[in-house]
């Protein structure tokens, strides 16, 4: 079985922070790291799943 169209995985993550309080130095590393994964994953796509 083939599928008729290749789908394309989309995703909205909405990280919610404080505008009262300061960021936390933890805060601050995860908001880098999602960052770096998202411009590696829109650099390099990922190989999707396909069967053939």
């Amino acid at each position: 079985m083939r599928p008729l169209a290749e789908a394309v995985l989309s995703s909205t993550l909405c990280p919610a922070v404080s505008a009262h309080k300061p960021a936390t130095p933890l805060l601050r590393q995860a908001t880098r790291l999602l960052s770096e994964l998202v411009q590696a994953s829109v650099a390099r796509p990922a190989v999707h799943n396909r069967m053939r």
